[in-house]
C-alpha cells in the first residue's frame, strides 16, 4: 500500500512541474525561465526538483519522452506501421496530428517556436524513423539505394514537422485530420512519382 501512494505522489510530482513547464513555455519562451520559476509555479521544493530530474532540459525531455509514443503506437493494426487495408500514404502520422489537436497547448509548447531547441534536435528523428519505415513497408520492391530512402524520408518528416509547428504557432482554424490531408495530398504524387508507382 505504501508504494502505491508513494508511486502515485511521484506521478503527481512530475506531473505538476511538466505542466508548471509547459506554461512557463508558452508564456515567456523555453530559454526565458529557469528551474527556479518551475519550481515556483509547480509550488515544489528544489530538493525534489532534483530527485526527479537533472536540470529543466531533463524535465523538458520527459515531456518529449511522453510524447513520442503518440507519435508511433497509434496508428492501429497488427504493427506500428501496418498499410494492410490499402492505407493511405503516411497515414500513421495522422495520429500525430490528431494528438496535436487534442493536446495543442503541450504540443505548441514542446514544438512551437518558443520550444526547447533540445526538443527540436530531438524531433525529427522519431518522426523521420516512422515515415522512412512506412516508406519501406508501402514500396517493398522499391529498389533504390538507402540514401536515396533517408533523403525522402527526412524530406517528407521535415514538410509534416514544418506543417505542424506553422499550424501549432498561427492557431490556424483547421483540424488534425484537415493539416494531415494537405500535407499527405502534397507529399503522395511525388513520393509514387519517386517510389515508382
Amino acid at each position: 500500500m505504501a508504494e502505491a501512494t508513494t508511486d502515485r505522489r511521484v506521478r503527481r510530482t512530475r506531473q505538476l512541474l511538466r505542466d508548471a513547464l509547459m506554461e512557463l513555455t508558452l508564456e515567456r519562451g523555453y530559454d526565458r525561465i529557469t528551474v527556479q520559476d518551475i519550481l515556483d509555479r509547480a509550488d515544489i521544493g528544489r530538493s525534489t526538483f532534483y530527485s526527479h530530474y537533472r536540470d529543466k532540459d531533463d524535465l523538458m525531455v520527459s515531456e518529449f519522452e511522453a510524447l513520442h509514443p503518440a507519435w508511433i503506437v497509434q496508428t492501429g493494426g497488427p504493427g506500428p506501421l501496418s498499410t494492410e487495408g490499402g492505407g493511405l500514404l503516411l497515414e500513421p502520422l495522422r495520429s500525430a496530428f490528431q494528438d496535436a489537436e487534442v493536446n495543442r497547448r503541450r504540443y505548441k509548447a514542446l514544438v512551437g517556436r518558443h520550444a526547447s531547441e533540445t526538443i527540436r534536435r530531438l524531433l525529427p528523428e522519431p518522426l523521420t524513423n516512422l515515415v522512412r519505415e512506412h516508406l519501406r513497408a508501402r514500396y517493398p520492391d522499391w529498389q533504390g539505394d538507402d540514401q536515396s530512402l533517408e533523403a525522402a524520408a527526412r524530406f517528407i518528416a521535415s514538410a509534416f514537422l514544418g506543417t505542424l509547428t506553422w499550424w501549432l504557432d498561427t492557431d490556424a482554424p483547421l483540424s488534425g485530420d484537415q493539416v494531415f490531408d494537405i500535407c499527405q495530398g502534397l507529399v503522395v504524387q511525388g513520393a509514387n512519382t519517386f517510389f515508382g508507382t
